[in-house]
């Protein structure tokens, strides 16, 4: 037996210390939830991550491995050997190309768009050629930027479209030919990309 009885002051104070240990208990699980909802989102950010930089290095390899088995020089130190005028005129042009479609597509003047493109080719195709080093490599990554913000802008997760179009340009090599421009062009019997069918894949009820 006790030799003696809890008084009211020692039964306040044990319903005290028992209160502060279940808050206590109660906070340490509250955080070891936040920590554990933490760590699902980071998990979940470094997977998404890790899939974008696969993806952006499946595109550059893709288009390193077409632009090798076409002839055309890949370069691993900028400038070097320094390109020469056809290759700076030819990739202005295949820029503007794509540039001039896009506009195309999303336009109601369409004959109006060809025309200017085939306008300012035609500058591109004689001009004199001064490459400025860090401003193309600005250009380029904003082009990059704003592209994908126009995916972004339209919906389109551009990844399998981007693997069906290299699919396609590989097919080009059986029977295609290099034009007087430097671009290489489609054989005769040569399928497009089909990117309805990747488009619908993703939603889209066109």
């Amino acid at each position: 037996m006790c030799d003696k009885w809890m008084t009211k002051e020692d039964y306040l104070s044990m319903k005290r210390t028992l209160k502060g240990a279940q808050e206590a208990c109660a906070k340490a699980i509250d955080e070891k939830r936040e920590a554990l909802k933490a760590i699902k989102e980071l998990h979940g950010l470094n997977r998404a991550l890790i899939t974008a930089l696969v993806e952006l290095q499946n595109l550059r390899d893709n288009v390193e491995e077409f632009m090798t088995a076409t002839n055309q020089k890949v370069r691993i130190i900028p400038n070097l050997p320094p390109i020469t005028d056809e290759e700076g005129r030819l990739r202005c042009a295949l820029v503007i190309e794509e540039v001039f479609e896009f506009v195309e597509a999303c336009s109601s003047i369409k004959d109006d768009v060809r025309q200017m493109k085939d306008e300012v080719l035609g500058v591109v195709k004689c001009m004199p050629i001064d490459i400025d080093m860090v401003e193309a490599a600005d250009a380029l990554a904003d082009i990059d930027y704003v592209v994908e913000g126009s995916r972004l802008s339209f919906g389109i997760d551009g990844s399998k479209i981007a693997s069906e179009v290299h699919r396609t340009n590989m097919e080009k090599i059986h029977g295609g030919a290099v034009n007087e421009d430097g671009k290489f062009c489609k054989p005769a019997d040569w399928q497009p990309p089909d990117i309805g069918y990747f488009l619908k894949k993703q939603g889209w009820d066109g």
